[in-house]
């Protein structure tokens, strides 16, 4: 004959229960929390955003930050508003904006990306244009763990017309907002921009513009993301930019201008 169990027990065993099941709802809810909304792209407005600052929003890269739970927009904050320009001084000098959103839908200014290395405030670096100040160009964003990291054109001045060295620099964030530099990326020419990092296996691919060949797109690759080797054409011919590489049911697309 078994013996009966004690109240004192059953009421142990039933608190042990709820815990158990708060706990593993606590953690269903935090992984829903996580993961992101999907964009209702029919509802979405046109202009989607305009930047309040300067509005020329462009080069638009969007992903979901799960500890801020929102969408991120990062773009380079353009100033086509900028009065008097010389030449084609209001290109540069910009800095990368930052609006957010809920839902993908409905979104507001939230500021710039500040960090070092001249992020923050690229007008008071010592550029080599006739402005004081650098340029911050087209970025592009990949989590790798909880660490997001941005790669970004920089160029050297404040320019009245296509000229200056144009490098490719890697920052990390752990929110989103503040950004480290990790380094400059050594790839094919002092002439690069507009940046696209996705991986397959254990190897990231950067593709980009190479200007001082043409303006063609070239890839490089990558271990860890730091050190970047095998410089080469992705293309036959032509003159492209701002190469976007994304996953579409099961492959890699290549949408380039």
């Amino acid at each position: 004959m078994e013996k009966p169990i004690k109240p004192g027990k059953a009421r142990l065993a039933i608190l042990v229960l709820l815990s158990l099941f708060a706990i593993a709802f606590g953690a269903a809810q935090a992984a829903a929390q996580m993961r992101p909304p999907r964009i209702n792209i029919a509802r979405a407005p046109a202009p989607l955003f305009d930047d309040p600052e300067w509005h020329g929003a462009t080069d638009p890269f969007v992903i979901w930050n799960p500890s801020r739970r929102q969408w991120f927009m990062y773009y380079t904050q353009r100033r086509a508003t900028m009065p008097n320009p010389n030449g084609v001084t209001w290109v540069h000098g910009s800095r990368i904006g930052i609006a957010t959103s809920p839902d993908g839908i409905r979104w507001s200014y939230f500021g710039t990306a500040k960090g070092d290395h001249d992020l923050s405030d690229p007008l008071s670096a010592k550029g080599l244009g006739p402005e004081p100040g650098v340029t911050w160009w087209a970025p592009c964003f990949l989590f790798q763990g909880k660490t997001l990291h941005m790669f970004v054109t920089l160029v050297d001045g404040v320019y009245p017309n296509w000229t200056g060295q144009r490098h490719i620099l890697h920052f990390t964030s752990a929110d989103g907002v503040t950004w480290k530099y990790i380094n400059t990326c050594a790839l094919s020419s002092e002439r690069v921009i507009d940046p696209m990092v996705y991986r397959i296996k254990d190897t990231w691919y950067m593709v980009y513009k190479d200007e001082a060949v043409g303006s063609r797109t070239y890839r490089s690759e990558s271990k860890d993301l730091s050190e970047w080797t095998r410089h080469q054409p992705a293309t036959p011919d032509g003159r492209q930019e701002a190469p976007f590489v994304f996953r579409w049911q099961g492959a890699l697309l290549d949408d380039r201008r």
